[in-house]
């Protein structure tokens, strides 16, 4: 007994003390609290700035507040939670099943330098906590990104029951991941020849689809159609596949996008411009690019002429949107020194549906900027790929071939900084780069979770 009063007298005194710093809290001045939060978000701690928020509902409704979370992230590029998303290595039984880092074989978050959220891995699973019953993230590859929204590919989990499709014929299992939302729409099989693989992927949004630039009711972003691109080993063909969320359904049959089997779509993903999903394509010698809008009953396949720098150039070239919102095409020259950027300038360029014939009125590549390609640690670099691009982050991951080396290269400051170390244990043939408004990811992380998964109905 004698041993059980300090202890109670301590914690009496304890609890006394908080009750006290919670009313000499309460009684500070708003501006005051203002500037103590605001010299912790100054500091980039976006983890102490979290438990602040949490502490009471008065320092959360501050640090909620639109216009705290604007001034301390003055710039547009640093509201970004910006990184590349990646496949972990196939699981072998000489090695560990996960990456040490993150744990589970879900696909990995890596954050681009300088991210408000450190610059540690991140697993899918810690923004979105679950899928379906015979279906996980383990495995599962990531395919598109835009905005807060993620397409991944699943892998049925060992065991599962296996549906019969047919002889020749397999499923093909995806899921949109929204994020910001903490939400994941597991999407009806897509049923493909077993030949076949998917080869390019797309997200389309409500606000592609919106007529006279006006905004969806929901401030969330929500996808309207999956566009999905399945490659043919057989026939050497493209067929468009498309998914739509107001009829929960994939639209029948899939068609063909075009018949010259010499045609091959590069690049690593498409780009949406002026709500069209472009892929660039190339039969070695000519440039098109491969156009599908949301109202995706006609497409185009659309002739541009090859910026003079291509056929010298190392690597598949990528598409990107200008800050104007105009095309643009990202080349690496032929000594795999110098990034050059050319964009589509001139008049309109027009085009036909299905058939492919085409024509372009005065359209021309400008070479707007060139980058150096000169990492602080690396002092030579030979066989240089450009892998993806961001979208609003003007952020573009690159990687040598030769000895494996990863670079971050900022279009805008023209800063490269070396991260091989961050791709560890990653397939980087699985890159996707992901991009998400930091503010309302901090915020909607305040509000708690929301809905998990939407099953196929």
């Amino acid at each position: 007994m004698d041993d059980v009063a300090p202890v109670a007298q301590r914690r009496r005194w304890e609890k006394k003390k908080a009750r006290g710093a919670a009313t000499a809290t309460a009684t500070l001045p708003e501006d005051v609290v203002i500037e103590i939060l605001g010299r912790v978000a100054d500091a980039e701690d976006v983890v102490t700035l979290f438990r602040c928020a949490t502490a009471c509902n008065r320092w959360r409704d501050l640090v909620s507040d639109p216009s705290f979370l604007r001034d301390r992230r003055p710039h547009p590029s640093s509201s970004l939670l910006f990184g590349f998303f990646a496949q972990q290595r196939p699981y072998r039984a000489h090695t560990v099943s996960a990456d040490p880092i993150i744990g589970a074989r879900s696909p990995a978050f890596v954050p681009a330098p300088r991210s408000p959220l450190g610059p540690g891995r991140r697993s899918l699973g810690s923004f979105v906590s679950c899928v379906a019953d015979n279906l996980d993230f383990d495995d599962a590859e990531p395919l598109f990104a835009r905005h807060s929204l993620l397409l991944v590919r699943l892998v049925p989990r060992r065991g599962a029951p296996v549906d019969d499709v047919g002889a020749g014929r397999t499923l093909v299992h995806l899921a949109v991941c929204n994020l910001l939302a903490g939400t994941c729409d597991v999407l009806p099989p897509l049923k493909c020849r077993a030949s076949s693989r998917i080869q390019k992927c797309a997200i389309l949004t409500h606000t592609d689809s919106c007529s006279n630039g006006q905004s969806p009711s929901s401030p969330l972003p929500s996808f309207s159609q999956v566009l999905v691109l399945v490659y043919n080993g057989g026939s050497r063909n493209y067929n468009l596949c498309t998914f739509s969320s107001a009829d929960w359904s994939w639209s029948p049959p899939p068609r063909n996008c075009f018949s010259d089997p010499e045609l091959r779509v590069k690049g690593s993903s498409a780009v949406i411009c002026e709500g069209m999903a472009r892929w660039l394509v190339s039969d070695g010698l000519n440039v098109y690019t491969l156009e599908v809008g949301t109202d995706n009953s006609q497409f185009f396949l659309r002739d541009l002429p090859a910026p003079p720098e291509h056929h010298d150039s190392y690597g598949i070239p990528l598409l990107s949107v200008a800050n104007d919102g105009t095309l643009s095409m990202l080349l690496i020259d032929g000594c795999c020194c110098w990034l050059q950027i050319w964009t589509l300038q001139g008049g309109e360029e027009s085009g036909s549906g299905d058939d492919g014939d085409d024509d372009v009125v005065d359209v021309d590549w400008i070479c707007t900027k060139e980058i150096e390609l000169k990492p602080p640690k690396l002092t030579h670099m030979e066989c240089l790929e450009c892998l993806c691009v961001g979208e609003r982050s003007s952020t573009l991951l690159v990687m040598d071939t030769f000895i494996r080396s990863v670079c971050f290269v900022d279009i805008e400051t023209r800063a490269v900084d070396e991260v091989t170390e961050r791709f560890r244990r990653l397939n980087l043939e699985t890159v996707v780069p992901f991009e998400m408004d930091w503010q309302a990811f901090f915020v909607s992380r305040l509000e708690g979770p929301r809905a998990k998964v939407r099953e196929n109905p």
